[in-house]
Formats: structure tokens, C-alpha cells, sequence
């Protein structure tokens, strides 16, 4: 139906890679998103082992991309490349991608595309799209955080940003989970609730199990929830590795 070829950052010598998570935006379905690069699970499994082992290329080229289905037009916001500077960029740049691409900002406007990104100098930072549009000269960084998913837990119609923190210029952060709402007004997060001890429970999902999502791994990787009488509840796991429910 659509071709569309492109080479983010006009950089030939990546060959074209575009790994990732790919999405369309349900307040505005021309829009389809590709958060290139690591999958949240390889965060989550280098926060179990303290290593930094799992992923370690981080699917190569690191870049944002914002293609619109109605126009046939590229959104392109390239951010590193693992093979430069002799193999030393792996962590310089580094893009991955959460449960979701997309941060609800106004349910009437474009979604804003939403990422991690680390750099070795800064540390983790969560970044986004202010305007919901594809403008690179309005990004917001939320720094300190490493954002996990977008998801409405506890069934109040309003969504929860959660998120572990991070410290300045520290690949792994902390075995704490922090949930946010999104306000609106502010332009900002509304903490929630914090978590100690805990770190979202992630086990892969089928890439079909959403149909507006999928990605180039195997599977996806949701924060997971149950559901008893009392509500929806999110899986956490603690650092000794006891699976407990919030």
C-alpha cells in the first residue's frame, strides 16, 4: 500500500537499519511511529544482574522516526550509531523503547512520541515531542527516569506514567518503581505513588496482542497486571526476586 525507503541521518554507513518498536497513534491513525533501538527487557535484565551485558549493541542505530501513512512524508530525528568512534558509542545516545511509544498528552491532538535515551555523560533521561508533533527543536527531557510503560492501572480512565530512577552519568538505576499522572496544565508529571524495592515485572508478550503495535524482536514488552476483586494490580518485582503485586 505505502513505500516509503529513507536512511536516517543520511548515515549510508548504517545500512539502513530500523529496529525497533513500531506503533500507530490512535488519536491520529496516519501517524506511525518506529522508537528505533534496545527493548525495555534489556534494561530490566541488566537491573537483575548488575552487569551491563544484555543488548550490549542496542540494535545498532539509534533514531526516532515519525512516517505519516496520508502524505508519504519521514520524520527523522537520528541519534548514534553503536560502530562509531571504534565501536565506543554503544551507550552514547542510546535509544529504548517502553511498553508504548506514545505519551497522551490532549486526546483531541497528535500523541507525542515518547523514549528513553543515555548518554554516558548525562545518564537516563525520558525524552518526548512537547507539541505532539515531529519537531526536534521541541523536545522535552524528564531526566532520572527510565520509563517503563504508559498504562491506566487502576481503572480510573487516566493513564499511569511509570517509570524507575536514575542517577546523573549511572547505567542502572534504582529498584524502585514511581508512578505519575500527566498534567496537562503544567506540561509536566504528578507523582503518583512510589514503590520501594520493586521494579516492574516484565516477561515477553506476544508482538500480535496489540494490534496497533509490534516491534522487530520476537516480542513485546508490557508492564504486566492482574486482575482479582479488588482491581487491576501491577506485577513488580523486588530485588531479591520475589514476584509481589500493587
Amino acid at each position: 500500500m505505502h513505500d516509503r525507503p529513507y536512511i536516517s541521518g543520511n548515515r549510508t554507513d548504517t545500512v539502513g537499519r530500523h529496529y525497533g518498536q513500531i506503533e500507530v497513534d490512535r488519536n491520529q491513525k496516519s501517524n506511525l511511529s518506529l522508537v528505533s533501538g534496545a527493548s525495555s527487557q534489556s534494561y530490566y535484565n541488566d537491573l537483575i544482574t548488575g552487569t551491563q551485558t544484555a543488548e550490549p549493541w542496542g540494535s545498532i542505530a539509534f533514531h526516532i522516526t515519525l512516517y505519516n501513512i496520508a502524505n508519504n512524508t519521514i520524520g527523522d530525528y537520528f541519534r548514534s550509531y553503536a560502530h562509531d568512534a571504534g565501536d565506543t558509542h554503544r551507550y552514547i545516545g542510546r535509544v529504548v523503547y517502553a511498553g508504548t511509544n506514545y505519551l497522551e498528552t490532549e486526546s483531541s491532538k497528535p500523541k507525542s512520541i515518547i523514549w528513553n535515551e543515555y548518554s554516558t555523560n548525562v545518564g537516563w533521561a525520558v525524552r518526548y515531542f512537547r507539541t505532539g508533533t515531529f519537531n526536534t527543536n521541541d523536545i522535552v527531557n524528564i531526566p532520572n527516569h527510565f520509563l517503563w510503560d504508559i498504562r491506566d492501572i487502576d481503572g480510573d480512565g487516566v493513564d499511569e506514567v511509570i517509570t524507575s530512577p536514575t542517577k546523573v552519568g549511572q547505567y542502572l538505576g534504582d529498584y524502585k518503581t514511581i508512578l505519575y499522572n500527566w498534567d496537562e496544565a503544567t506540561q509536566s508529571l504528578k507523582l503518583k505513588t512510589e514503590i520501594p524495592d520493586a521494579i516492574p515485572y516484565l516477561v515477553g508478550t506476544l508482538r500480535g496482542s496489540v494490534p496497533y503495535r509490534t516491534s522487530s524482536a520476537t516480542r513485546s514488552f508490557p508492564v504486566l497486571t492482574t486482575r482479582d476483586d479488588n482491581g487491576l494490580h501491577l506485577i513488580l518485582r523486588s530485588r531479591a526476586g520475589t514476584v509481589t503485586l500493587h
